[in-house]
């Protein structure tokens, strides 16, 4: 008598994606990497509509032709699992984290000198975040400012954004114009001010949350 034997299907293995470092990258060419192709493909990055997308044949095409322009006797293949773009994309985010780090200090400093009292500072954080008719916090000045405008004025030029564009233009400033895309930062504008944007609703939370501590303390 055959018995029929069943159980649990049996989960189908995924392949691991190979992980590179610039250990990986073909020999004798680290040097140009970090001082040009690195530089051309972050000022790349920072001229995109959607700086968050790392994928897609358009990218490896722009790093291949970055690449070719820095080693024209030396072209590689490069697509999206090769060592050259995997390690490229890891430089793209570390690009972002250096921009978001810049305005997390920006606005961290801009917070704790504006009030000691976590009241204050939870009202004023939802102020500067705005609504979807208007971001305070984007502006240079407007009406919390220490100037007290009568209007806002200076769209994209405040400390916090400033702070982020600074940092992107100080990765890139060695890019030389060759390799310089001709076109406005917008992918850095669009990562200064998202992160703008939710660093201060994490100080409105946070600072909600230490007056509801404090009251619960007194209670």
């Amino acid at each position: 008598m055959e018995v029929a034997l069943s159980g649990r299907p049996r989960a189908i293995k995924k392949e691991r994606k190979e992980v590179y470092t610039q250990n990986d990258l073909p020999p004798g060419t680290l040097k140009a990497w970090k001082e040009h192709i690195i530089p051309a493909w972050r000022n790349f990055a920072g001229c995109q509509e959607n700086p968050w997308n790392t994928s897609g044949l358009e990218l490896c095409d722009e790093l291949r032709e970055i690449w070719d322009m820095v080693h024209p006797r030396n072209p590689q293949p490069i697509d999206a699992d090769c060592p050259i773009f995997v390690v490229a994309v890891q430089r793209w985010y570390e690009w972002r984290g250096s921009i978001s780090r810049a305005v997390q200090v920006a606005v961290d400093t801009y917070m704790a000198e504006y009030s000691e009292d976590p009241t204050v500072r939870a009202a004023h954080a939802s102020f500067m975040k705005g609504n979807s008719e208007r971001i305070p916090f984007a502006w240079r000045f407007h009406p919390c400012s220490s100037e007290e405008p009568s209007s806002y004025q200076g769209l994209f030029l405040s400390p916090f954004i400033s702070a982020g564009l600074a940092a992107y233009f100080n990765m890139t400033s060695s890019v030389c114009e060759e390799l310089m895309v001709d076109s406005e930062p917008r992918g850095a504008l669009a990562l200064a001010t998202v992160s703008a944007h939710e660093l201060l609703s994490l100080h409105c939370e946070t600072s909600t949350a230490a007056v509801g501590k404090d009251q619960r303390g007194r209670a």
